[in-house]
């Protein structure tokens, strides 16, 4: 017999994903806790492929629910963000709310980039004076991107025979070098001393700021207070910081202590001969030093966070416009040392305002490091919206504009987003959050600091499928308690009219990106009339007879198809004038929205048949859950039959070690 632990709770789970799952709720203990994890699964099952995408879908909800800090948002290079417990995609917070959430949020994110420890770094060195001392190296365990770090040298004089041959360090230099631009030293800090190391006794230890290398901060802030250089912070965002090792150069002296015969004659005629030790010369000590091991601990700055996408429909306005939402963002810069999350109401229209807040860290427990100042000053931050034109010419529709921020660690700033241009061909708007700040180490050096923040922001403008009207009075017949059938029919034909019209318009941009073998316009396109064909599909089966959980799955997912629609039209529109990037960024947003489209919508019209047959409906009657039990028992009947046949053929079952 084949033995599984987690049967029982597999069991339950199938039940619990079948649309009738609430016939067994009554016979589960503590249902009322998975109330949240079993709703997400609630109505997955249409067929067996369907129901297995139910299954993983809730197995991750109720995963998320008993590991909330495992809660991955987007994985980059070596990145793992996380946000804070309770904050999903989608999840809306009020006014009073959104300060406090988002502040949690970022502390959160923080947590995953901090370094736990120093690390003692594989070195390299050589020079004169090579074995008289040891010198070592240490820094963070992770570095992300453009950022600076402590870098702490230590410098220990091993203990010998002679008499105090003692290290004197005049002075030392660290600084870092590009991988594949060696030679070139930057961020160097030089600094004299007088410190001195006594065999076998305490080192010499000194620290210093120093940062990876960085040919974008210039850029960057220009565009605090310039437009000149703008439409480099996509490039900007999406690069890839230089690995880099620290180099160093050590200088002193250690004492040159000899033991020599000296020879006195006594008053007898004999000699005597005794041993002392006389200082020489000093032994000259020039040594450089190098890391072998600093690209393990390097990471890209590149990272993605969760949350909205794009822009909810003009028609939910009145429920939505005054909530707050975090959006999905890419974010580039000095990682390590200041996080930033970007939120908004969820609706944006064209020619009027969304409000924004925009969330930064000063990573304190990062930067910490004891008798280091590393205090962030000059903090200047401009969040610029663009409307950029057909021509690939852009308009600063927005630019809020703040200087010399205070920052200990988390701040907030507040604002909001035009999205109205002067312009009558306006392809995309983008809207870029940037800040930078200087670190000033003791030598007088400003080590920049900045990050820059791009969220999935799109606006409701030309592209219209459904006029607000037509979708407004779909929706409110269709949710409305006493559904007039002939109503609904009727605005269920106009809405299908309005989305065959686009579906004529797609077909004739179709036509012109195969003339001008435009390969991206093409597959948006086609991306664009799969979604309406889907959402056509689903306002076709809008019935009055539909029960409540039926009817907020099929209003969610036909939203969601003329969404992500309405993204791609974007995005083709961006590729028929050359804006790639910018078609790129919105097909990126409609492929992920289609990526949630997780709502399979079943209908019980065949079980009806089934309970028809004489006695048998009957019975099956009698059995919570009804014809999905059976359904649920009849395939776990069949894989446990499956399962004893392989084994009886001899086939070996593999166990999966950790």
């Amino acid at each position: 017999m084949v033995k599984n632990k987690f049967a029982p709770f597999l069991i339950l789970l199938l039940l619990c994903v079948s649309p009738s799952h609430a016939a067994w709720t009554d016979y589960i203990p503590l249902y009322g806790t998975f109330t949240g994890a079993v709703d997400t699964a609630t109505g997955l099952v249409d067929s067996f492929s369907g129901m297995m995408d139910s299954i993983t879908d809730a197995m991750d909800s109720i995963s998320s629910f008993f590991n909330p800090d495992d809660t991955t948002i987007i994985e980059t290079g070596d990145i793992e963000n996380q946000t804070a417990l309770g904050i999903e995609d989608g999840e809306y917070f009020s006014a009073d709310e959104v300060n406090s959430v988002g502040m949690a949020s970022l502390d959160n994110i923080s947590k995953t980039i901090n370094s736990e420890y120093t690390c003692l770094l594989n070195t390299s060195v050589t020079g004169t004076g090579l074995g008289k001392i040891d010198i070592g190296l240490r820094a963070r365990d992770k570095l992300y991107g453009y950022s600076a770090f402590s870098v702490a040298m230590s410098i220990y004089k091993p203990e010998t025979y002679a008499y105090q041959d003692n290290f004197h360090l005049t002075s030392y230099s660290l600084w870092v070098e590009d991988i594949e631009n060696p030679g070139v030293k930057l961020w160097t800090y030089s600094a004299s001393s007088s410190e001195v190391a006594t065999p076998g006794g305490s080192a010499i230890t000194d620290a210093t700021i120093l940062k990876a290398p960085d040919d974008k901060y210039s850029v960057v802030k220009s565009c605090l207070t310039s437009n000149s250089n703008l439409m480099e912070l996509d490039g900007i965002i999406t690069s890839q910081n230089k690995q880099f090792e620290i180099h160093g150069n050590v200088v002193g002296y250690i004492e040159n202590w000899q033991e020599v015969a000296v020879t006195t004659s006594n008053p007898d005629g004999s000699t005597t001969t005794t041993w002392k030790w006389v200082r020489k010369d000093n032994i000259p000590v020039d040594l450089d030093i190098v890391t072998t091991s600093m690209w393990q601990h390097e990471n890209n700055g590149a990272y993605s966070l969760d949350g909205a996408t794009g822009t909810l429909p003009v028609s939910d306005w009145y429920e939505y416009g005054g909530l707050w939402v975090t959006y999905a963002s890419l974010n580039q810069g000095s990682t390590s040392n200041l996080l930033a999350q970007f939120w908004s109401s969820p609706v944006h229209i064209l020619d009027s305002s969304s409000s924004y807040k925009f969330f930064a860290l000063y990573n304190a427990e990062y930067n910490a490091v004891t008798d280091l100042d590393m205090d962030l000053s000059n903090v200047d931050t401009r969040i610029v919206t663009l409307a950029v034109s057909n021509d690939s010419n852009f308009e600063v529709a927005g630019s809020d504009e703040f200087s010399n921020l205070n920052i200990d660690s988390t701040y907030a700033i507040s604002g909001n987003l035009p999205f109205m241009s002067s312009s009558d061909n306006v392809a995309s708007w983008k809207v870029y959050a940037i800040t930078y700040g200087e670190i000033t180490r003791d030598d007088g050096q400003k080590l920049p600091v900045w990050t820059v923040v791009r969220p999935w922001i799109a606006v409701n403008d030309n592209v219209q499928i459904l006029n607000l009207d037509t979708a407004i009075e779909l929706e409110d017949l269709y949710l409305s308690g006493d559904i007039n059938s002939s109503a609904l029919e009727e605005v269920k034909t106009t809405a299908i009219s309005e989305i065959e019209t686009m579906l004529d318009s797609i077909e004739q941009d179709l036509g012109y990106a195969e003339r001008n073998d435009n390969t991206e316009m093409i597959n948006a396109l086609n991306k664009a009339k799969t979604c309406l064909n889907n959402a056509k599909s689903v306002i076709e089966s809008l019935s009055s007879t539909d029960t409540e959980d039926e009817k907020t799955a099929k209003i969610n997912k036909y939203k969601l198809y003329l969404e992500a629609a309405e993204m791609y039209l974007k995005a083709s529109a961006c590729y028929k004038t050359g804006l790639d990037s910018d078609g790129e960024y919105y097909e990126d947003m409609a492929d992920e929205l289609v990526s949630k489209e997780s709502i399979v919508i079943t209908s019980d019209g065949i079980f009806d048949v089934l309970n028809d047959i004489p006695i048998l409906g009957t019975l099956v009657s009698y059995i919570p859950g009804g014809w999905w039990t059976v359904l649920i028992c009849g395939v776990l009947a069949g894989g446990y039959v499956y399962l004893e046949n392989d084994k009886k053929k001899g086939f070996g079952r593999k166990r999966k070690r950790f």
